[in-house]
């Protein structure tokens, strides 16, 4: 199931191995050391910054309560989030935040803080937003620009998953052959903490039917198709003192998904993440903190889709089209906090990133422009002959990039009811550009039970090798590409009683340098330009009311003065009534979104492109405590089979809109012992 941690690591890479190697035998002598001073002091240490604190935090409890089985669906429940299904190249699950795709390298995944975004790339891996929300003690969720302490794409929105380590296993079934197996360890000894899990999920995925579909021979007779997936993650670490050793593994696999326009039962998706980390915090004295992790990060993700079909076989072949790209990734993070006094302190930091290609292609066949012929046979892919079915020829791309970050932070309660935050980080991406990113936070209590947070923040999303390199017709890169920008201004008041709160947030959000395609040009091409600027005003709100000591109801609601970038949701917002009778755990949640009235604006009659009704979406949970080992779970989304559809530009011959997920229902039990 799972590839050997070394099977794609290339020989040069054998060095940086041995970095991480050293590392660990220095740390380790170093955590002992710091374990035997614990007799003498209690040493604190937090992972958290003293000016980038958590917004929202899910725990375990919560987790359940919502009753979802991956990450980006539980995003649903908070405001200024919506996870939908959209991803052009291969129907992965896409999520808006703030009215911008952020799959487009405005959003920072980690896995217990280690980052895995591809730095050549910018993107969350594609699996990750299939992880396992079984394997996660909890959730940190950032909001807003917060590049001062994480960098280039903590641009909207930075997301921590940190994961559960305990004993137990876990069975799940569900509808559409769905299957899911978890097993956890987890062990003290003398010689330090040891976890391990391993994860499985698989099914056929939901039924899309046929008619959402763009015409395609390949559908003949079929009233719907399923979309496959294979999810398998691996993880296991070490802890001795201050001192964590960890290693993650990822994969995943979807066969005949649906292209931007197309369908073939062939077209097929393949991402591998590994991940090594070195992670050392202590306290140097009563006033000085200090935290550093080394990571080495291997990423490859492989797919081809059909774009269109050969008009006369077998002198005309299929278009096809899709990355083959592979990489390793070393960073290094370390920071200092220093308390001046009880009311003012200091972080000091740095960053080092390096990446590397050691694959770097597109597969492809390609039409003549009138359709009828085919390029030769023959085709190389990576300096190697391939056949027909393999599919054929690269386009090479820049081979690596270097990024250096410094940073500085400031935490002053300047009174007892007034607290001020501010931070600035320097980054440079060589072969890039460099940019300067800041924060600051305002915050007054304004009584026992209110208070006021004015902020304002900066964040950045340098262009990516495909922006500024790829030679595809279809996406023609522009080595002239500036930064993006995203500047926010904040303004919040919080509201706190015995039995219910409030939070009310109102936002302007500025994007500058805008990177997107342009139409054909007269030479037939897409290229990449920095565009105009673009603006986004929108409130956010999120409340919780105890009913009694049984029933909690929870609330959310996101409103955008604007159109957003793609015409996505300007409107919605979740209601969830989660109850404790007993041994029973009982969740019903809603996700509420507005429709959508779109017309051709370059039409000279009025044409509606696009007309979507509001959606209702209901997902249930009700999970069973038997004794204090055994746990019950029966889960449903999308109860009612809501038939709902999102606008994507993208799908000229498919009506503009992406199918989205039927209703699915499972059943688990987890053994915890």
């Amino acid at each position: 199931m799972f590839s050997s941690v070394f099977s794609s690591v290339k020989p040069n890479s054998i060095i940086l191995f041995s970095l991480l190697i050293s590392q660990s035998f220095f740390v380790v002598q170093a955590a002992t050391k710091a374990q035997a001073e614990t007799k003498k002091v209690q040493v604190e240490t937090t992972s958290e910054s003293i000016l980038q604190q958590p917004d929202y935090v899910f725990d375990q409890q919560k987790i359940q309560s919502y009753g979802v089985s991956n990450l980006y669906s539980l995003l649903n429940y908070l405001p200024g989030f919506q996870n939908v299904t959209g991803e052009n190249i291969s129907a992965h699950s896409q999520l808006q935040v703030r009215g911008v795709n952020a799959e487009d390298g405005y959003l920072v995944l980690m896995i217990d803080g280690i980052k895995i975004n591809s730095l050549l790339f910018n993107d969350v891996q594609m699996s990750s937003p299939y992880f396992n929300l079984s394997l996660a003690e909890r959730i940190d969720v950032y909001t807003g620009p917060n590049a001062v302490e994480f960098g280039n794409n903590a641009a909207l929105a930075v997301i921590n998953v940190i994961t559960k380590k305990s004993n137990y296993v876990l069975l799940e079934a569900g509808q559409n052959e769905h299957k899911k197996g978890i097993a956890s360890l987890f062990r003290k000894t003398r010689f330090g903490q040891f976890s391990f899990f391993i994860a499985e999920s698989q099914g056929d995925g939901g039924k899309y039917s046929s008619s959402n579909i763009p015409t395609s021979s390949y559908l003949d007779g079929k009233d719907h198709i399923n979309k496959p997936y294979v999810h398998d993650q691996l993880s296991a670490s070490w802890q001795l003192g201050n001192y964590v050793m960890s290693y993650y593994e990822e994969q995943h696999e979807q066969d005949g998904f649906l292209t931007n326009q197309n369908y073939h039962p062939d077209n097929k998706f393949q991402s591998k993440t590994k991940l090594l980390s070195n992670k050392l915090h202590g306290r140097v004295t009563q006033n000085v903190s200090y935290k550093t992790d080394l990571s080495y990060s291997d990423h490859s993700v492989k797919s081809v889709g059909l774009i269109d079909e050969g008009g006369i076989r077998p002198f005309s072949e299929d278009y096809w089209f899709g990355p083959d790209w592979a990489s390793y990734k070393i960073e290094f993070n370390i920071s200092t906090i220093y308390a001046w006094s009880e009311w003012l302190h200091f972080e000091f930091g740095g960053q080092w990133q390096k990446q590397e290609q050691y694959e770097a292609g597109v597969i492809t066949s390609h039409l003549t422009p009138d359709g009828q012929d085919s390029l030769p046979l023959d085709r190389y892919y990576n300096e190697k002959l391939q056949s027909v079915s393999d599919f054929g020829q690269y386009s090479s791309l820049l081979q690596d990039v270097e990024s250096h970050g410094l940073f500085t932070n400031m935490n002053w309660k300047m009174t007892g009811v007034d607290t001020l935050s501010a931070g600035i980080r320097l980054e440079r991406n060589h072969n890039f550009s460099d940019d300067i990113s800041m924060q600051f936070n305002y915050r007054r209590s304004l009584n026992p039970k209110s208070a006021l947070t004015v902020e304002y923040s900066e964040g950045f999303r340098s262009p990516n090798f495909s922006e500024l390199f790829s030679t595809e017709l279809s996406y023609y890169g522009n080595p002239s590409l500036t930064p993006e920008k995203i500047r926010s201004f904040e303004l919040g008041y919080s509201y706190k009683e015995q039995t219910w709160n409030v939070d009310v947030t109102t936002f302007y959000q500025e994007q500058s340098d805008v990177i997107a395609l342009t139409d054909f040009d007269t030479g037939f091409r897409r290229l990449y330009r920095n565009l105009e600027d673009q603006e986004m005003v929108g409130l956010e709100t999120k409340a919780d009311y105890q009913m009694n000591k049984n029933w909690n109801l929870e609330g959310t609601l996101t409103h955008y003065f604007n159109d957003t970038e793609n015409h996505e949701f300007t409107t919605f917002g979740s209601l969830s009534l989660v109850g404790q009778l007993g041994n029973f755990n009982i969740g019903l949640n809603t996700i509420v979104r507005s429709g959508l009235d779109l017309a051709n604006e370059t039409a000279s009659v009025d044409e509606v492109v696009f007309d979507g009704s509001s959606t209702v979406l209901v997902n249930a949970v009700v999970n069973y405590q038997l004794g204090r080992s055994l746990l019950f779970s029966l889960k449903i989304e999308n109860a009612f089979e809501q038939d709902d559809k999102v606008y994507d530009a993208t799908q000229t011959l498919n009506q503009y809109y992406v199918p989205q997920q039927k209703q699915f229902a499972s059943f688990s039990l987890t053994y915890e012992f």
